[in-house]
């Protein structure tokens, strides 16, 4: 069975960053099959199984801006990029594309003022509940961005 997962944002090129980062790390365990740079759509192909060298996942990019992109598939697993860029029409479509695959959904981004819709939703999902979770980071948590955590220079600075 082939997972099939989305990086969704506002645009392309919101997509960019997540895409570099999961493309790095299946390239470091040598499980990175195929990468179509081209970011608009991008495709991520990793590898799995048994022997290493069966495609087991296909990661997609998906851009808000072009709402066509949407649609047809229901993927087994949807990462929503920059998600206080996104409005709440794309939210709602996203959340149709995941019914039919009872697809997972993994949202992050900085929270940005004047989007109630996720602000909403942040203060909804912060009540634990039994499929709904949320969890806030300091920038210091992203290695990539701060690789020395809470005492890398650039933070210090």
């Amino acid at each position: 069975m082939l997972f099939r997962s989305w990086l969704v944002g506002a645009d392309y090129d919101a997509t960019e960053r997540e895409f570099n980062y999961i493309q790095d790390d299946f390239q470091k365990l040598g499980l990175l099959r195929r990468r179509v740079k081209k970011i608009n759509p991008g495709l991520l192909e990793i590898l799995g199984g048994k022997d290493r060298q069966t495609v087991i996942a296909q990661i997609k990019t998906k851009s808000a801006r072009d709402f066509q992109t949407l649609r047809k598939e229901s993927p087994s697993g949807i990462m929503a990029c920059e998600v206080s860029q996104l409005d709440l029409s794309t939210f709602e479509r996203i959340t149709e594309r995941m019914a039919p695959a009872e697809a997972w959904l993994l949202m992050t981004g900085t929270m940005e003022r004047g989007h109630g819709w996720y602000s909403q939703l942040a203060k909804e999902w912060g009540i634990a509940g039994p499929d709904k979770l949320w969890i806030q980071m300091k920038s210091a948590g992203n290695p990539y961005t701060f690789p020395g955590g809470e005492e890398d220079v650039q933070l210090l600075r």
